[in-house]
């Protein structure tokens, strides 16, 4: 995403939608709300999966691990994450997502 858009993910709830996702290359396909649509893109994606070389696949696995984020470091988003799920603000937020509305804070 780079840290621009993270940052305006993060700190903005910013939204993006489905074709958004996809120019950013956040999502690999966006795919109709078909059913034999999506299982036909999802057998599609499982037939390149079993393609790939298990060596070059264990290989590049081990290589993505090198340049992901530290452990610490995603230990420590997910120990936010869940400490902002118990804070006040939590139960709004959480009502105002599932319910589709703006939060009551925002008004």
């Amino acid at each position: 995403l780079g840290d621009r858009l993270a940052r305006q993910c993060l700190l903005q709830g910013l939204k993006l939608s489905a074709a958004e996702a996809l120019a950013l290359g956040m999502v690999d396909e966006v795919v109709d709300g078909d059913d034999s649509a999506l299982q036909a893109a999802t057998a599609a994606l499982l037939n390149r999966l079993k393609a790939a070389a298990p060596g070059a696949v264990g290989a590049t696995k081990k290589l993505l691990a090198q340049v992901n984020p530290p452990a610490d470091l995603r230990e420590a988003a997910a120990i936010a994450f869940a400490a902002s799920l118990r804070n006040a603000e939590a139960p709004e937020g959480l009502a105002a997502f599932a319910q589709k509305r703006r939060v009551r804070w925002a008004e």
